[in-house]
């Protein structure tokens, strides 16, 4: 018997990892428009990005919403809720929103 709760254990945890990892989100920040030039890929929380350059294009994959802030530790926020070819700012901290 106590195999067999081991083994249900054991499937639990192997279903949840990719759940879990699905939930951290993926955003990738660009230096030009249309989604060229430098970018920068996250994939959690980041409350300070140390980023060079000024954002011109978001890629956020379809159903996810992330805030990007202009200040760090994740104050003064925008939520975008899909991808975008052109914006501009200044990109200091960002967080996934589900």
């Amino acid at each position: 018997m106590r195999g067999f709760h081991l083994a249900i254990l054991i499937c639990v945890a192997i279903t949840a990892v990719p759940a879990a990892a699905q939930r951290h989100g993926r955003l990738t920040l660009f230096s030009n428009n249309g989604f060229s030039g430098a970018r920068f890929t996250v994939t959690g929380q980041r409350n300070n990005l140390n980023l060079h350059f000024r954002v011109r294009s978001v890629r956020i994959a379809s159903g996810q919403r992330w805030q990007l802030c202009r200040q760090r530790n994740l104050r003064d926020c925008t939520t975008f809720r899909s991808s975008m070819r052109r914006t501009s700012m200044m990109v200091r901290s960002v967080r996934p929103r589900w």
